[in-house]
């Protein structure tokens, strides 16, 4: 019964939208020098049934990553996207995963040194290590949530968001895609969340890479177009119709842009091959 009911998702879009590369490109390239290397931060991993994120066999299971991504430009400045949130928060949502303590003071260490510090969307795994840091007074100024994802308090606060620091939020106009610093570009796409983006970055050397945190949580999302299962969509309160449009045109971006690398927020494969 379980098996069916996860098997139970949207079919593929018809018709994919194209997505503007061109345009990211040419505000990527005014904002300025692009980073120099762009390298996932690995707080924790476990296991899911790979059901829960694409097509797959009822017993197949999938690696799932956690943990910041972090862009670094030639004078040492950074810019943060996603904090993993910490032991405590984690073991409320996800008892099975462990956050080791020095993983957590690892990422409160890249949050207080970075320019700039970003979230793909409101989930606790993504900003919860933002919430429930001890530190937050120290890069609450550098902190940029859309206005989408701040005008989303309730998911904020089930994140970790505490009443007082609700006065540090200032929250960023995203209505189209914007240049955030040199080579990086955030591109709203709502679905997944109401204020859920994606994080383009065109890196010195001419390498490009789309970060599109939980609009797939595996890369066979993107290959058949059928993201999570109805049931799981609902329980988010997911946006199905938007990530089946977003996932078919994240398809023929990959076949019309071989090279642009095409990273799910926690597909271990393609995150850790965001190396120096």
């Amino acid at each position: 019964m379980v098996a069916l009911i996860l098997a139970c998702r949207l079919p593929p879009a018809d018709v994919a939208q194209p997505l503007d590369i061109v345009t990211w490109r040419a505000l990527a390239e005014e904002a300025g020098d692009g980073p120099t290397t762009l390298q996932f931060i690995e707080v924790t991993a476990g296991p899911a049934p790979a059901v829960a994120a694409a097509p797959a066999g009822p017993f197949e299971m999938a690696e799932f990553v956690f943990g910041p991504t972090v862009a670094t430009w030639p004078d040492g400045h950074t810019l943060v996207v996603d904090a993993m949130s910490d032991a405590k928060g984690t073991s409320e949502a996800m008892p099975w995963i462990d956050v080791p303590a020095e993983a957590t003071a690892r990422q409160d260490a890249l949050l207080l040194s970075a320019r700039r510090i970003v979230a793909t969307h409101e989930h606790f795994d993504h900003v919860g290590g933002l919430f429930h840091s001890a530190s937050f007074d120290g890069f609450a100024d550098r902190l940029s949530l859309t206005a989408a994802q701040v005008a989303n308090l309730p998911e904020l606060r089930r994140s970790g968001l505490r009443d007082d620091q609700i006065a540090s939020l200032r929250p960023l106009p995203l209505s189209s895609p914007a240049a955030i610093d040199g080579g990086v570009v955030l591109i709203p796409s709502p679905g997944h969340t109401p204020g859920h983006l994606w994080v383009y970055v065109r890196l010195a050397d001419g390498r490009e890479t789309l970060l599109v945190g939980d609009t797939c949580w595996q890369p066979g999302a993107i290959a058949t177009g059928q993201g999570r299962p109805r049931a799981l969509q609902w329980a988010m309160s997911e946006d199905g119709e938007a990530v089946r449009a977003q996932l078919a045109s994240l398809r023929a971006l990959q076949d019309s842009a071989p090279d642009l690398a095409i990273a799910c927020a926690h597909d271990a494969v393609a995150m850790r091959a965001l190396a120096p």
